[in-house]
Formats: structure tokens, sequence, C-alpha cells
């Protein structure tokens, strides 16, 4: 089958996934990518059926573990005006605006 995964396959040296969890109602599926650059992107998704929520976390990182850039929708910094959709860069402790982010969109931007 394939995945938006396979898309990038020029960018991607490795990818495996690490969750893939479902219950009939929620849908959970948490990825590792590691780019040819050796940076690395943990992705989490999650959906409910019940409710229509969507949470997500994408986490890309130098290859020392260092943040890059991280984009989640955690329901916090609400004087945001993209709350809950949020991105935290680098050692910045502040958080900034983001639009609703999926894989289909971070994928681009990194390998870009």
């Amino acid at each position: 089958m394939k995945t938006i995964l396979d898309s990038f396959s020029s960018a991607i040296k490795t990818s495996r996934q690490l969750l893939d969890e479902s219950d009939g109602e929620r849908r959970a599926v948490k990825w590792e990518v590691v780019f040819m650059d050796d940076s690395r992107l943990i992705a989490y998704e999650s959906s409910a059926s019940f409710s229509g929520r969507f949470k997500y976390n994408y986490h890309w990182m130098r290859p020392e573990n260092e943040l890059l850039i991280r984009w989640d929708n955690n329901p916090h910094y609400q004087h945001l005006s993209t709350f809950p959709h949020h991105l935290h860069a680098g050692s910045d402790p502040e958080a900034r605006v983001s639009e609703p982010m999926t894989l289909q969109k971070v994928l681009p931007f990194i390998a870009a």
C-alpha cells in the first residue's frame, strides 16, 4: 500500500512505524522518519470518530536531537490567533502561530 512517505522517498533515508493502534473509535499512529541530511521527524496523529477530533504532533530535530520545529495542536496557548494550532522553533520558549498541520504539509516543508 502506497503511503504519503512514498511520495518523498528521494528525501527519506529510512522510516518506520512506531505505533498503529485502533479501538474502533480512536486511531493513533506514530512514525519515525530519518531524512537524507540525518534530521529526524517523529510524527504522531490521533483521530477519534465519535468527536471528529484530530490531534497531532510533528517533532522535527537535528541529528543531535536538537529541536528544529515542533508543530502541534495541544489546547494551550489560547492567546494565539491560530489556537489550538501552534509551533515551537528551536530553543525559543515562545509558541508561534501555525496553520493546522498534517503530515502531507510537514513532509514537503522539510523536503524543501
